[in-house]
């Protein structure tokens, strides 16, 4: 089906109270899709990849929308979050994009969301983020129920005169993508993200890919995590970094809840040498565990 079957099917669709909307495009360039699909105002789910949306100055937003799901999509005429605050009722938000960022403060006026991915940085662009500007984010959400982080192209900054996060009872997923694990101030970041969210269930951690070894020494203070809901937490492509160790020992210690905790890897600091041994796996058996049915799982990775 190309684009202009797909437009006409749009348009006779407003016609006919359509809620949920799904268009996948998986050609090479972007679907330019009809200025109709802003007819849709009883619309409660939009999921839209790889498409172009022209919005016009009377483009009022979807009022009914609930669930928006944008991957490579680009907008014009309107900036991105200007799009989102015309669409006031929103509970999930997936956005991703290789030109495009929202800007926080759009995201902080969606005071319904439950679930949010949020990407920061683009190829385009480095973004350059203080870690109290996503807390104050995050303070304007408060039935956020599942967060996830994408830090793309991202250089985060501790910001000094920052006070201390508030807590986020209702987070009880957390995703975070890209942590360095050699940045003292993203690793830290993480911490406390993790300690300002005292019913945190579920825990994924995808390293950033670095070319550099991280260093084998760590400043982060991991003395500030408390007592922790934990029943599964995922580590995916560590490689073994003293950053990673205190990391995966605090989790555990603080955990007495905890099931299992998968640990994904494809180094020779991970896994060892050709004889299998590997200083860090058996230092992973030797590690504290609060809970007594607490599993390690180590995976290496294809």
């Amino acid at each position: 089906m190309d684009a202009e079957e797909i437009n006409k099917w749009i348009v006779y669709l407003t016609e006919n109270g359509l809620k949920q909307l799904t268009i996948k495009n998986r050609g090479e360039r972007p679907l330019r899709l009809t200025s109709h699909i802003f007819s849709y105002l009883e619309l409660t789910q939009l999921e839209l990849q790889n498409c172009e949306l022209p919005p016009g100055t009377d483009f009022r937003g979807f009022p009914n929308l609930l669930g928006l799901n944008l991957e490579w999509v680009d907008i014009e005429t309107l900036k991105c979050g200007e799009f989102l605050t015309r669409c006031p009722n929103l509970e999930r938000l997936d956005y991703f994009s290789w030109n495009y960022n929202i800007n926080e403060t759009a995201i902080a006026k969606l005071v319904n969301l439950k679930k949010l991915l949020w990407q920061l940085g683009t190829f385009k662009n480095t973004k350059m983020i203080t870690n109290s500007k996503i807390f104050v984010v995050m303070g304007f959400l408060t039935k956020l129920s599942q967060l996830s982080l994408a830090f793309f192209n991202c250089q985060l900054l501790e910001d000094a005169r920052r006070s201390v996060p508030r807590s986020f009872p209702c987070l009880k997923k957390l995703n975070l993508f890209g942590i360095d694990f050699s940045s003292e101030t993203m690793v830290s970041f993480a911490v406390e993200l993790i300690c300002a969210c005292p019913n945190l269930l579920s825990l994924n951690i995808k390293t950033a890919i670095q070319d550099a070894f991280p260093p084998g020494s760590s400043e982060v203070d991991y003395s500030r995590m408390g007592q922790l809901q934990l029943r599964n937490v995922g580590l995916y492509s560590i490689r073994g970094s003293k950053n990673e160790e205190c990391m995966i020992k605090s989790l555990l210690a603080c955990s007495p809840l905890l099931k299992k905790i998968v640990i994904t890897a494809d180094s020779p600091e991970v896994f060892g040498d050709d004889h299998g041994d590997s200083d860090f796996a058996t230092k992973l058996l030797k590690l504290h565990r609060a809970s007594p049915i607490a599993e390690i799982d180590l995976v290496r990775q294809r």
